[in-house]
């Protein structure tokens, strides 16, 4: 027993510290907040879609708000266990976690200890997965559909069998029936397969499987997503974007999260730029240099991010920085590479092996204080707080709650739709609220609404005035304020 203790810590003693501890982080900051309020995009996937089940689903008007296969998933689970903002969060979650247990398990196997290691770190201190993951929307699930589909595509190009190809072909239909811009994603890591001769038969017959299975599911309503692929909502992205998207929106984010100084400081950046460098460059030698299975897994790494935004890019579509977020573990398995590489070299050099571990170690303590003060953040108060205005409403005993929001889901998700008067901006311009000669509550939300209106009505009547608490500078939206009128009874009103 006393020369096991006595014997020389090794690198697989580190990685497995290393893991065990970040695993702790990573699992408390994604399950801490699930019972949070619902942010509005959460509370209108869960009002219009998971809570009516699949007539809603498939048969009601399709906006990108509905991630399908999730929807479905979710509407199954808040039915058996119960109608609460955690029931809803499980199908992304969930998923997300276990995206980064399997990667981290085969990156083990396929790449070495310290590109695991590298993997449940990086993800870890993400912003893009512990923002998305614990949100009650089919991000977590795309991930984790991503991760299957790379394994499988590798696998594949690995040892060149049929079976691979199928789980290959599971991940992209789980993708696509999430999100369906997952396609693109789906067609780069098969024109990858494609590339080798043996695959070429199976591949097309998985890609034929694939879209019909993906056509019949989203038959009903196919129209309306091709019109969506046209919805303003985010930003059109330069050319140079595709060659800087993933840079910009999921590698810089989480390197930089994991830095010493501020993530936005100009030090913090150019470090940011030069870790990946280092990295992407240590992958690309390491990766380019082989043969045969290993130079594949440099173009299934690569191919599907570049190919993603190029479509992006070419069809001048409208899209926000998590529209693509099911990629971030193609740009972490690429980096984890990269310190494998470096590790391995500096395997002969004790000293600076040392070094690279403290600079590891130093890297995960800093992203874990990160992601903690953004958990506790949360837990403190909500993105958006249309839960707490509901629980005011309900306190008062009034019947109706006023807004000037263009998306109150979350109001009718807390409330009920009869209870909540969604003004349109004529009703809002002139003021017509102000006739009801009852007490009323009046909600301003300064995020979703088109212009600023003129609430003199409200001051004149004296309506009681409440700035709901929520984060003023929310990490997944603009800042935005929601007020709360409570208008007493117009003067001369009978009781």
């Amino acid at each position: 027993m006393t020369g096991i203790w006595r014997r020389r810590p090794t690198t697989h003693d580190f990685c497995v510290a290393i893991c065990s501890v970040m695993g702790v982080v990573l699992v408390w900051s994604r399950l801490a907040n699930l019972g949070t309020g619902f942010w509005s995009d959460e509370a209108y996937s869960a009002f219009y879609y998971s809570g009516r089940g699949p007539r809603a689903i498939f048969f009601d008007t399709y906006v990108p708000n509905n991630h399908v296969l999730y929807n479905l998933a979710s509407w199954v689970t808040a039915g058996a266990i119960g109608r609460f903002e955690a029931a809803y969060r499980i199908w992304s979650v969930f998923p997300a976690l276990a995206a980064v247990a399997l990667v981290a398990w085969w990156v083990r196997k396929r790449v070495g200890p310290v590109a695991a290691m590298v993997v449940v770190v990086l993800a870890t201190v993400s912003p893009v997965h512990l923002i998305l993951a614990p949100q009650a929307r089919g991000y977590g699930l795309a991930m984790f559909a991503a991760v299957v589909m790379l394994i499988g595509a590798v696998r594949a190009s690995d040892r060149e069998g049929g079976r691979d190809v199928a789980l290959f072909a599971t991940g992209a239909l789980i993708g696509i029936w999430t999100l369906p811009v997952f396609a693109i994603v789906a067609a780069a890591q098969a024109g990858v397969l494609l590339r080798n001769r043996r695959l070429r038969k199976a591949t097309l017959i998985a890609c034929g499987v694939i879209a019909a299975a993906s056509l019949a599911f989203y038959a009903p309503m196919l129209g309306d997503i091709l019109h969506s692929a046209h919805q303003r909502y985010g930003a059109q992205l330069a050319v140079v974007a595709v060659l800087t998207g993933a840079y910009h929106e999921l590698a810089a984010p989480t390197v930089a999260n994991a830095l010493p100084s501020a993530p936005h400081a100009l030090l913090n950046q150019v470090a940011t730029f030069l870790a990946i460098m280092v990295l992407t460059g240590a992958a690309a030698v390491r990766l380019a240099r082989a043969k045969g299975a290993d130079r594949a897994l440099l173009f299934h790494l690569t191919v599907p991010v570049f190919g993603t935004y190029l479509v992006l890019v070419a069809g001048r579509f409208y899209i926000q920085p998590r529209f693509a977020s099911y990629l971030l573990f193609h740009v972490l398995v690429l980096f984890a590479i990269g310190a494998q590489q470096i590790w391995d070299a500096l395997a002969s050099i004790a000293p600076l092996k040392v070094v690279a571990a403290i600079a590891i170690v130093a890297v995960a303590l800093t992203g874990t204080t990160r992601v903690a003060t953004v958990t506790k953040d949360q837990a403190l108060l909500p993105w958006e707080n249309d839960k707490f205005v509901a629980e005011y409403a309900q306190a008062t005993g009034l019947n109706y709650v006023f807004t000037d929001s263009t998306h109150p889901a979350a109001l009718y998700y807390y409330l009920g739709a009869k209870r909540v008067v969604h003004l349109l901006p004529a009703a809002v311009r002139k003021q017509s609220y102000c006739a009801v000669k009852s007490r009323f509550i009046f909600v301003d939300d300064t995020y979703h609404q088109t212009f600023k209106p003129n609430l003199k009505c409200l001051l004149d009547r004296r309506a009681e005035r409440i700035q709901v608490p929520q984060q003023k500078i929310a990490p997944i939206r603009v800042p935005g304020v929601l007020t709360v009128y409570l208008v007493p009874k117009a003067r001369g009103a009978s009781r």
